[in-house]
């Protein structure tokens, strides 16, 4: 209930043309909670692409030292979906670069991973589970480091057209 009132002489006045009624119910803690969880405003989860997505890394170019960029595509499709650089170091390890932008954009941070049999082979047969450890990013991130990745592999493709241009 609620209504104007002046205060004149020490009297109160009510003016009762404003006098409005409401009539209120008691709900449930336990129905509020579930309306404020129903409308609650949570930031999007990040999600990790789930691991069925069949995915297949194509070499590209391998440099004269033993790195050996990948296209990683989807297989549906042969859908692009980002790159992969593999540096070689010693005792059948392999250093693992890159970036992916679909279905999330995703950062393969130089991760260290036993190579064996040979780098092609275990890339492939192992590909989710790269993915699986990389990090989601914005896709301005990921779009940086596939340039960077890009501009390695044009140097190398240039150097394989032009041998003495190789230092």
């Amino acid at each position: 209930m609620s209504v104007n009132y002046a205060v004149e002489e020490g009297r109160i006045r009510w003016d009762l043309e404003t006098l409005s009624i409401q009539a209120w119910r008691r709900i449930p803690e336990q129905d509020i909670n579930k309306a404020i969880a129903e409308v609650a405003v949570k930031p999007p989860a990040r999600r990790r692409p789930a691991k069925t997505l069949p995915y297949v890394a194509i070499r590209i170019v391998e440099a004269e030292t033993g790195d050996i960029i990948y296209s990683v595509r989807l297989t549906r499709g042969n859908i692009r979906i980002g790159l992969l650089r593999a540096i070689p170091l010693l005792k059948n390890k392999a250093l693992l670069w890159g970036a992916i932008l679909d279905p999330i954009p995703l950062i393969i941070e130089k991760i260290v991973e036993n190579v064996e049999p040979s780098l092609d082979s275990y890339i492939n047969n192992n590909m989710e589970d790269i993915i699986d450890k990389a990090t989601p990013a914005e896709r301005e991130e990921a779009e940086k480091i596939l340039d960077r990745i890009k501009t390695v592999c044009e140097k190398l493709e240039k150097q394989r057209e032009n041998p003495k241009l190789s230092p």
